[in-house]
């Protein structure tokens, strides 16, 4: 109902590139973001932003819990990062982020929030952003329905390249 706020539905799309477009093209006329799909009978809305890419802003993620997503396997950031698991493991990431003391908020008993950063390659349908998009609500919401509302909460950063791609620098010139 906020004339800054658009909804996108996902049902109408075909690919993630298509989303990424559309997203940016609000992103730039700084509106806030609604996603909305419907999966096996179950209507799913979320949110989600990205960087409208002529802002010329660099963003800073600090002091986030960080989970990284590729088509439907995440970063296994919490126990071998040269690992890559499906996304139904997302539970166990999620435990494990909970069970280390600096991921919490100072003096709170809760998370830090989650930035999530996610690609999907186009050469996927829509169905399978909804589908991990569908996981990462429902592991989401298990936790929090768990640990009390507001526990983990979490962004999705929609991307329009993946992180995981960026090859690693150079090793660095011996000094003779």
């Amino acid at each position: 109902m906020l004339s800054d706020f658009e909804t996108i539905s996902l049902d109408s799309l075909q690919d993630f590139g298509e989303l990424i477009k559309e997203m940016q093209s609000l992103s730039c006329e700084e509106k806030s973001i609604g996603l909305e799909f419907e999966q096996n009978d179950t209507i799913y809305k979320l949110t989600g932003w990205t960087e409208c890419p002529t802002s010329g802003v660099i963003s800073c993620y600090f002091n986030r819990n960080t989970i990284i997503i590729k088509n439907d396997s995440l970063k296994n950031l919490s126990e071998n990062w040269d690992k890559m698991v499906h996304i139904s493991r997302l539970d166990e990431e999620i435990k494990s982020i909970s069970l280390k003391d600096y991921n919490f908020q100072h003096d709170r008993d809760i998370l830090k929030p989650a930035l999530i950063h996610l690609y999907i390659e186009d050469k996927f349908s829509i169905l399978k952003t909804k589908e991990v998009l569908k996981e990462i609500t429902r592991q989401f919401k298990k936790i929090n329905s768990e640990m009390g509302t507001g526990f983990f909460r979490y962004n999705i950063l929609f991307e329009e390249f993946s992180m995981l791609d960026i090859p690693p620098p150079p090793p660095e010139a011996k000094i003779k």
